[in-house]
């Protein structure tokens, strides 16, 4: 794939039909699990795939929405959280405010490492804290966990947010991109060592 004009795709992604837009979401995720895909080449692909992503005109029926949480993903490991970043940041968050919190849980301990956790997502953690998992209790109490830190306001070790990722083999869980934004949001993040 030629980043010549894929690149320039990515930001121009709200002019195509919902099937195109998942085709060059999918073929994203392909180039991105490629080895020889590194440094700025993928840094310009994470900063495309979040700044280009169209969330001002994504229904949160349709199935792009979907990788609207990817886009942030993208943009919370590759971003300076210049203005124009973080408003994006912004809009992105609020359109997947209404996702399981357990599938996002990533992006809500980051998210409340750096600008702390909205009422609506405290509610829903204190929710689920008090009904039984049935599927991976021993996954999902550590998940909470680690959240759990963040709202109260504890450290949380590096090492600690590798578990918020399912480390199943799905689409999106083979990208390493948290270890990334760690790498990018450590002077934001307190962490006790």
């Amino acid at each position: 794939m030629d980043p010549r004009t894929f690149i320039p795709t990515l930001y121009q992604v709200s002019t195509y039909s919902d099937d195109k837009q998942l085709v060059i979401y999918e073929s994203l995720r392909l180039e991105l699990n490629k080895f020889e895909v590194e440094g700025e080449l993928r840094l310009a692909y994470l900063q495309a795939f979040g700044r280009g992503f169209p969330v001002d005109i994504v229904s949160k029926d349709s199935e792009v929405a979907f990788y609207a949480a990817y886009a942030l993903r993208s943009l919370l490991s590759s971003s300076g959280f210049i203005s124009e970043d973080k408003a994006i940041m912004e809009k992105l968050y609020r359109c997947i405010s209404d996702q399981p919190v357990e599938e996002v849980i990533d992006i809500h301990v980051l998210w409340g490492k750096l600008f702390g956790l909205p009422a609506s997502v405290r509610e829903r953690l204190d929710d689920m804290t008090r009904v039984q998992t049935m599927n991976d209790p021993f996954f999902q109490q550590s998940r909470l966990d680690i959240l759990n830190k963040i709202v109260i306001g504890e450290s949380i070790e590096p090492e600690k947010l590798e578990v918020v990722v399912s480390g199943k083999d799905t689409k999106w869980d083979l990208l390493p991109w948290l270890s990334w934004q760690y790498q990018n949001l450590k002077r934001y993040i307190s962490v006790s060592v």
